[in-house]
């Protein structure tokens, strides 16, 4: 059986888990001590959801031993011609190397909170094992927006029902039930380069919100692709103020000029 969700985190908390956060980053200390299996909480809270028998991640090695084990599964459902890889079983491998990558760059999410910061509901579309969210409710002791993780039905979109199922002013939801004026924020991350119709999606964002942030991976050999890139950045480009790239590939779009700090 499944143990309970985890329970919210004080204010406290938050500003000790942020201030250990920007402390360690200019050295990278935090993602040393995971990769070497130290700084354990985020494994002991993981364990609780991940609770299958038969497959113990109780321990470093046994998390490390099952990722690398889906991650060989990936690969060979691809090679196979599965037809539908986010409902494969295989699809562990992504919850499981997602949650890694979400341990080992624990502020990833900290520019796309400080772009959203004027909005009062932010849609993280595609969310993943929603880095944004997670990010929010562990080390932002500020006041901060209502949050909803959208994504497909799958196995990650299983982990954060969970994950957040106690958190307040965060929600869940399949992403094809997502309604768009609701929200003046949006992150949309790793996300755009996989759906059928980017240009529609983006402009069903535009719609509604005030500021966007999201990257757009560039198609190294598929023409399509790449034109659906291109006019779909062309889109926000035309409809508001877009910048970026980043050094890590983020574009911020906003509608109107500067948003000040989050409303209570």
């Amino acid at each position: 059986m499944m143990a309970a969700s985890p329970a919210p985190w004080s204010r406290r908390q938050q500003a000790q888990r942020l201030t250990y956060l920007l402390a360690q980053h200019p050295l990278r200390w935090h993602a040393r001590q995971v990769r070497r299996g130290h700084r354990a909480g985020w494994l002991e809270e993981f364990a609780r959801y991940w609770s299958e028998p038969g497959l113990p991640i109780d321990n470093f090695a046994g998390f490390q031993a099952l990722r690398y084990h889906y991650a060989t599964t990936y690969r060979k459902a691809i090679q196979a011609g599965a037809p539908d890889l986010y409902q494969h079983e295989a699809s562990r491998c992504m919850l499981f190397s997602f949650i890694w990558r979400r341990e080992l760059h624990p502020l990833r999410w900290l520019p796309w909170a400080w772009h959203l910061r004027g909005c009062r509901r932010v849609v993280e579309y595609g969310a993943g094992a929603a880095p944004f969210a997670h990010g929010l409710t562990r080390a932002w002791p500020w006041p901060r927006p209502h949050v909803t993780v959208a994504d497909i039905e799958w196995r990650l979109l299983d982990y954060c029902r969970w994950r957040f199922a106690l958190e307040p002013g965060v929600y869940v939801q399949n992403v094809n039930t997502v309604r768009w004026e609701l929200f003046d924020g949006v992150v949309c991350t790793e996300t755009f380069e996989h759906l059928p119709d980017p240009e529609e999606t983006a402009h069903q964002m535009r719609r509604a919100a005030e500021v966007i942030v999201f990257d757009y991976a560039e198609h190294a050999g598929e023409a399509a692709g790449r034109g659906a890139r291109a006019a779909t950045l062309a889109g926000f480009a035309r409809t508001g103020r877009l910048s970026g790239p980043s050094s890590r590939g983020l574009y911020i779009w906003r509608r109107t000029g500067y948003l000040k700090g989050w409303r209570r």
